[in-house]
């Protein structure tokens, strides 16, 4: 019969039904959970499902195994994709049934169903003609340097596609399940087969490339079921490709869906078990060795490559360069000379192969190996001159050969390649960028000014974490908004840029490399999307690159429109990369003990209920009368919480050390403030903002603000929270003695 798509609004049982998906954050973020796995026919998942003996929450899939992308030929994918399903249904009848109603597509060709083994997809929801499955998994693999097999498993525990026998658009245009939140439709703006590949695969690259995850690396408390009735537990998360399953699918099997197999226990999720399972059956299992991850780890630049536990050796050539030794220079350690040609490596990241090239700079020639000898040789494209270069969790890092997957290291005098176990578990360098602009600029506290106009700044909308450009405020009226305290970090060789107002650091948006990713401000992780190079351009401008890609802090469409967004681009040169840092005298911390007089009337001080006693262990904050000075119920100590944020201290009094607290940490209007031994949570510590010639105080949980109670000024009248408003009630000033 000839090609024929037909339509149906039908809804049929699927072969395998195992995906219920939750999205967190908007877009991008994809969580995925698994209930259920129904079979409307034999198939070899009938068959007993592979051991889950070794399953281990905590490492569910090695990172070089999650990137392994050279895994599969396209051949090998088609041949996979038969072998699991030849589309054999030839049931026309049924056929004829589903087709009587629209919504949904099916497509029929030569006397059967058409399934994902033949299926050709074009752009969008296009089916019937376009690219296979196999070519579109096997360039998205290349693409994205994700493992084929990956995303093969990924696509039977989302949809079953794999195995499905009678797939429709539907089900194609959420292959993945990206974009689909558990309490809203599918954005369709990521439908469609190939779409929904791509999209997987880049949120899973991002995460192995040291970009957001909601589980990095560490100890995190994973749920059972999105029921949290249900109980979860701390799970030891020990690979980058572990964190992205769990951003992808935020719960853990409890032990009775580990006992259940491929079925169902209560309180069940099976998503990442699911995963293991299907990796096991069909790929021959999971590897928990420790094996090198590759990626994109440090923007390219000149670099000395120290010990880590030795910062005065450095990489060098030994003996320097002699005339007419052109080849295997052995490379040895000498005494650090801090910007010696022979000490200076630029290291630089070649997107064709997905390797870095290390190349010497006093000997013109690139670092290679020679069996387990580490040298220096002539360009040329062997496996020996391609590094990988990625980052422990203690932000040093591994260079491996992409030879064999062997680690640089020493053995005493020269540089070698090794494989022991205990080697490929430990980073072992330090990787400082060395070009003369590298620590250019001091640190301490900036506005930071677009080179396009000098009345265009960096700006954070708190409220929304939003970096955007703003009108600039200049001297004597500078907001904190504007300002961002930069230090340079000499282990690592990166910057951190963090805003004055809220301690929140500039960061890549859930660490994402794509152009046009957007620049935000967010509380301070440590990932390498909060690392930044800051290097010089001209005599006054400066380019801010970031660590993860390599790429510059540019302005959204060059325009200098206030509330533009602030975005990363590609390097290119033009002015809306470049920024100029204007400095700013760091604003002195608030220290030391005070009364804390209403501005309505100074004779009225905050004062502790009942007065002060050895044994007391809280009171109610009150305004009253000014006593002397003798009277440590109305003495109270400022002093600075550990917060990136200047103006964040604790408040406590001198004679209990009761400290001042929102009751029961509550949000609510008209809750009182009491005083309370120390427990450092966010209703025990006040932002402190200075106005003309006042103070307000508001809880670091949330806006309210320190009140009196129906602006009632009477001695022991309550303060309490309210809503700010600047009014007289919440302005007070602070007496020094």
């Amino acid at each position: 019969m000839s090609d024929v798509i037909m339509s149906s609004r039908i809804t049929r049982r699927r072969n395998v039904r195992n995906g219920v998906l939750v999205v967190l954050g908007l877009f991008v973020t994809v969580f995925v959970f698994t209930f259920l796995i129904q079979l409307n026919h034999k198939s070899e998942m009938e068959v007993k499902a592979a051991s889950l003996d070794g399953f281990d929450a905590g490492y569910i899939i090695s990172d070089w195994q999650m990137g392994n992308y050279n895994s599969m030929s396209e051949a090998e994918i088609q041949n996979f994709l038969t072998s699991k399903n030849s589309c054999g249904n030839r049931d026309y009848d049924y056929y004829l049934r589903l087709s009587r109603n629209s919504g949904y597509q099916w497509h029929w060709k030569d006397d059967h169903f058409v399934c994902l083994s033949e299926e050709l997809f074009g752009d969008g929801e296009t089916i019937g003609w376009g690219d296979t499955a196999a070519h579109i998994l096997w360039q998205t693999a290349q693409d994205y340097r994700i493992n084929p097999q990956a995303l093969i498993v990924l696509l039977q525990k989302e949809t079953g596609l794999i195995t499905d026998p009678i797939p429709n658009n539907g089900d194609y245009r959420k292959a993945t399940g990206y974009g689909c939140p558990d309490t809203a439709p599918c954005s369709s703006e990521y439908y469609g087969f190939k779409n929904q590949v791509r999209r997987a695969a880049a949120l899973f690259r991002t995460v192995l490339d040291g970009g957001w995850t909601n589980y990095p690396l560490g100890e995190n408390y994973i749920q059972y079921n999105p029921n949290p009735d249900c109980g979860g537990s701390v799970v030891n998360v020990r690979s980058l490709a572990t964190s992205a399953l769990y951003r992808y699918t935020p719960y853990q099997p409890n032990q009775g869906a580990i006992d259940a197999g491929y079925g169902t226990a209560y309180c069940g999720a099976y998503g990442n078990r699911n995963f293991y399972l299907y990796f096991q059956d069909w790929f021959g299992g999971i590897t928990n060795d420790y094996e090198e991850k590759l990626g994109r780890t440090i923007p390219d630049g000149k670099y000395q490559i120290t010990l880590k536990n030795n910062s005065y050796k450095s990489l060098d050539i030994r003996g320097g360069i002699y005339d007419g030794m052109k080849y295997e220079k052995i490379i040895a350690f000498d005494a650090k000379a801090w910007g010696a040609s022979n000490q200076t490596f630029e290291i630089n990241y070649n997107q064709s192969t997905g390797y870095y090239n290390i190349f010497n700079r006093g000997s013109g020639l690139y670092v290679d190996i020679d069996d387990d000898n580490v040298v220096v040789r002539e360009k040329n494209e062997n496996c020996g001159q391609n590094w990988n270069i990625y980052r422990g969790e203690d932000g040093y890092y591994n260079i491996a050969s992409s030879c064999n997957g062997k680690v640089l290291t020493s053995n005493e005098q020269n540089a070698i390649i090794d494989n022991s176990n205990e080697l490929r578990g430990s980073t072992i360098w330090r990787m400082r960028e060395i070009s003369a602009e590298t620590h250019s600029l001091k640190d301490g506290i900036y506005q930071i000014v677009t080179s396009m106009s000098d009345d265009r700044v960096l700006d954070v909308d708190v409220s929304k974490n939003k970096l955007e450009l703003w009108s600039r405020k200049k001297a004597n009226d500078w907001v904190d908004n504007q300002l961002f305290e930069i230090k340079y970090n000499d282990d690592f060789g990166y910057y951190t840029i963090v805003n004055l107002i809220s301690g929140l650091s500039l960061d890549v948006y859930k660490g994402f490399t794509e152009d046009r990713t957007r620049i935000i401000a967010w509380n301070k992780n440590g990932g390498c999307n909060q690392q930044w190079m800051i290097r010089k351009s001209s005599d006054e401008d400066f380019e801010i690159i970031s660590m993860c890609s390599g790429k510059n802090i540019d302005i959204f469409g060059g325009e200098i429109s206030i509330g533009q967004d602030i975005i990363l681009f590609t390097k290119n040169g033009g002015k809306n990369q470049k920024w100029k840092f204007e400095s700013v005298p760091e604003a002195e911390y608030l220290s030391g003990e005070f009364l804390i007089e209403s501005k309505k009337d100074d004779h009225l001080v905050i004062d502790v209920s009942g007065g002060v006693y050895p044994d007391q262990r809280s009171g109610e904050a009150i305004i009253f009368g000014k006593k002397d000075k003798n009277y440590d119920n109305q003495l109270f100590v400022i002093e600075k919480t550990e917060s990136d944020n200047k103006n964040e201290y604790y408040i406590y009094n001198k004679a209990s050390k009761l400290y001042l607290d929102v009751r029961g940490g509550n949000d609510e209007n008209n809750t009182q403030v009491i005083f309370w031994p120390y427990h450092g949570a966010c209703n025990q510590r006040w932002i402190i903002d200075e106005k003309e010639d006042y103070y307000t105080i508001t809880s670091a949980c949330n806006n309210k603000a320190l009140d009196v109670d129906r602006g009632l000024f009477a001695n022991g009248t309550h303060v309490i929270m309210y809503t700010k408003h600047d009014g007289i009630n919440q302005r007070w000033t602070l007496h020094p003695m």
